[in-house]
């Protein structure tokens, strides 16, 4: 009883739900950064030994400049939310509250 009793406590805390929802959002972002990377490099430029002869197909087909697009944009959204929470951060110890 006494460590559902802790984990109930723990659970309650203010934090936990802010770090959950952000350690989901930065998981998910590098998931599919991931998938759409490994789509790209099979697709649109393989690593095989007519790899570049089918990049020059595929360099401006619609599909793999979206999935490119998409990836990179993700990235620099991942940045800034690292970046944004090293901020939040700061500024919560700063800030003097309690948890």
């Amino acid at each position: 009883m006494l460590i559902l009793s802790y984990i109930k406590t723990l659970l309650m805390h203010p934090l936990v739900i802010p770090v959950a929802k952000f350690f989901g959002v930065i998981t998910g972002i590098s998931t599919v950064h991931w998938a759409l990377v490994q789509f790209y490099a099979s697709y649109c430029a393989p690593w095989v030994w007519y790899g570049p002869f089918a990049t020059i197909l595929s360099l401006g087909s619609p599909v793999c400049n979206f999935v490119n697009y998409i990836q990179f944009e993700l990235a620099k959204n991942y940045i800034t939310i690292w970046a944004a929470t090293g901020g939040a951060v700061i500024a919560y110890l700063f800030s003097g509250a309690k948890g």
